[in-house]
């Protein structure tokens, strides 16, 4: 399984964060290999997708509450619900009328 495919809820950069040898985990079949007898899995997908519910419950110009995750010269990277984290780009901030929050 593909480091990538362990998680929606965070960046992973070492699979033990997440499983360990011997763990019993749910996972989905992405694809099978016959030729090279390969089987590609994915535990995140098992798990349902979270931008489903985001979709469903969020909407474009709506005003929103997240948790500030990283902050990036080029930006603000926003987690706004569980696998779902956003880009608040800096050009956006320097247009905000109060933006003091959001530079500390």
């Amino acid at each position: 399984m593909h480091i990538s495919e362990l998680s929606y809820e965070k960046r992973v950069a070492n699979a033990e964060e997440v499983v360990r040898p011997g763990d019993h985990v749910r996972a989905l079949v992405k694809d099978i290999d016959y030729k090279n007898r390969r089987i590609s899995l994915s535990i995140r997908d098992a798990g349902g997708d979270p931008w489903i519910d985001f979709r469903n419950n969020f909407s474009a110009g709506q005003t929103i509450t997240g948790t500030l995750e990283k902050r990036e010269s080029f930006g603000l990277f926003i987690k706004l619900s569980p696998g779902v984290i956003g880009l608040l780009p800096q050009s956006k901030i320097n247009q905000s009328p109060d933006r003091s929050p959001l530079k500390n």
